[in-house]
């Protein structure tokens, strides 16, 4: 195989790796003691436990999609890169298969 494609086969590699990695900073649900204790206050105004609890889903949603964008990213380049591993390995070995 040439150091060509095992040079682009590991950066791949590494591509991939980074896609797949867990992301501490994605928030998938609330803490119920934690929406509790912040609404207490408003226990007898349940309009405004609404409007507060929606603005909060809102900003975890705007956090959660800035980097569910930036893991798309990754996610496309990793592709791509699975792509090109697969055309150039494709090539490598391809003249073993059409030799007379």
């Amino acid at each position: 195989m040439p150091v060509h494609s095992v040079k682009i086969s590991d950066s791949v590699a590494a591509v991939k790796c980074e896609a797949l990695l867990p992301k501490s900073n994605l928030t998938f649900s609330l803490r119920g003691g934690g929406v509790y204790e912040g609404l207490y206050e408003f226990a007898n105004d349940l309009d405004e436990v609404y409007r507060r609890l929606a603005y909060d889903l809102d900003a975890f949603w705007d956090a959660n999609d800035l980097v569910v964008a930036q893991l798309l990213r990754w996610f496309k380049l990793s592709a791509l890169g699975v792509a090109a591993e697969i055309v150039l390995l494709t090539a490598a070995v391809g003249d073993t298969f059409f030799r007379a």
